[in-house]
């Protein structure tokens, strides 16, 4: 699928990114509520093309495949790579991104080049601090986060697709982004 095609819906799109195996798949079963929507896997590079989750009909979660390390073929890594970075910078319907960050992890070259892209093209940037669950503490851990992106902890959400932790709050956020106001979908079937 090309990025113009992807670009073309009439909602207005968030689009999730970050490494391979960063959590994506696990997030977007989160969010929805569905844990078999987005494939998950533990091979890094799964997500091959632009996955579009139309939330609503009011507006659009982009899953793009990840960066980093992935077990596909260096052609196809670079044709998705190249599709990504050219969606991220010149789709007209993208709003923001959601940057993924394990927790356990300092943000990589990687990370910290595609949050300058993102906001080089312009994009409002929100980091989504994943695996929460897997740090008892989290203190030294986003502080490490927020200043390899440079971003203020406060553009930080903490989720952990294991236990939920995050949901409302993660929701609330990309549907401002989206210019949705600050609620949560439906049929996301949280309480919150």
């Amino acid at each position: 699928m090309r990025w113009q095609d992807v670009a073309r819906t009439p909602w207005p799109q968030v689009a999730l990114a970050g490494r391979s195996n960063v959590g994506k798949s696990s997030l977007v079963n989160l969010l929805t509520g569905r844990r078999r929507l987005a494939r998950t896997s533990s091979t890094p590079g799964r997500t091959q093309t632009l996955n579009l989750f139309v939330v609503d009909e009011r507006f659009v979660l982009v899953d793009l495949p990840g960066y980093g390390y992935a077990r596909a073929p260096v052609g196809v890594v670079r044709a998705w790579t190249r599709t990504t970075r050219e969606f991220v910078a010149r789709s007209e319907s993208l709003r923001a991104v959601v940057l993924l960050v394990d927790i356990r992890r300092e943000p990589t070259d990687d990370d910290v080049r595609f949050a300058d892209l993102v906001r080089g093209a312009g994009r409002r940037l929100l980091v989504a601090v994943t695996k929460a669950d897997k740090v008892p503490r989290r203190p030294a851990h986003l502080k490490a986060i927020a200043e390899g992106l440079g971003i203020p902890q406060q553009g930080m959400v903490l989720t952990s697709a294991r236990t939920g932790e995050g949901r409302a709050d993660l929701w609330r956020a990309i549907r401002e982004l989206a210019g949705r106001g600050p609620g949560v979908p439906k049929e996301a079937g949280d309480d919150a």
